[in-house]
């Protein structure tokens, strides 16, 4: 009968620590310490959690068109939108909305809307800004 195998501990990988540690700043709200930590990670991996919350760092750091652009490289499945993912594309939705960028908010709500069109107003908002565009 042969020794039991012994089974290596693995520890996570870097981003997964990294992003570990983004959470726990961010429950802080030390966004720009999560900005700091995830922006390498993300730039290389397009991690969709580290991503998404990059994304919310970003907003709280009143950059919304830089949520946007992160939000846009992640590779969502929409039937499996997850309710933060629509949550911090509402966010961003309507921060670029108050920052007078109708067709990048636009943008935001479409995605919402495509996957569920009652999310909270996320419509009206939308049918509101075609309604501009009209104009």
């Amino acid at each position: 009968v042969s020794p039991p195998a012994k089974t290596a501990v693995k520890s996570a990988p870097a981003s997964q620590q990294n992003l570990a540690l983004a959470r726990e700043k961010a429950q802080r709200g030390k966004w720009d310490e999560v900005v700091e930590i995830l922006s390498p990670d993300f730039a290389s991996s397009r991690d969709k959690d580290s991503g998404v919350l990059l994304a919310s760092a970003m907003l709280q750091q009143k950059s919304p068109v830089m949520a946007m652009e992160i939000l846009e490289t992640l590779d969502f499945d929409p039937e499996i939108m997850t309710e933060n993912i629509k949550s911090v594309l509402y966010r961003t939705g309507v921060a670029l909305e108050e920052a007078k960028k109708y067709q990048e908010a636009l943008k935001m709500y479409d995605m919402i809307c495509n996957v569920d069109i009652n999310y909270k107003d996320a419509f009206d908002r939308s049918d509101r800004l075609y309604s501009r565009k009209q104009d």
